[in-house]
């Protein structure tokens, strides 16, 4: 057995396009949308390590960090909460790649996926 510690750090920038499709007068207004997102990232791996040259185990840390663009999409559901105030909920996909450098850095592969999905609790407020 190894031990290690892997950690990926997304910080993403996005720009969306939201639709309503019935409107915003509603108590409930369900919403979708698209955009481009610019993902900074940042993966290591920490702890032990095997070389498969001679089977022995030995301790390293190997980094890489980027910045990769890619596709949002969107959905969500908001209800309003008083005069001033919208409460709702948000489903998204993102997609991106980053390029960890291979081998000559230490990690296996050369691409890391970024995308996913993700969910956010969202409040809104007018004044």
């Amino acid at each position: 057995e190894i031990v290690q510690d892997l950690k990926l750090r997304i910080v993403p920038i996005t720009g969306t396009i939201r639709f309503l499709p019935i409107g915003r007068r509603a108590a409930v207004v369900p919403y979708v949308g698209g955009g481009i997102g610019v993902f900074s990232w940042r993966y290591s791996e920490t702890g032990e390590f095997i070389d498969f040259t001679d089977n022995s185990i030995f301790r390293d840390q190997f980094t890489s960090t980027g910045t990769d663009v890619g596709p949002v999409i969107l959905g969500g559901l908001r209800a309003a909460v008083g005069d001033a105030a919208w409460i709702g909920g948000e489903i998204r996909w993102q997609q991106a790649d980053g390029n960890t450098g291979g081998l000559p850095e230490g990690f296996l592969g050369e691409k890391i996926d970024l995308g996913g999905w993700t969910t956010s609790f969202t409040v809104h407020f007018r004044f």
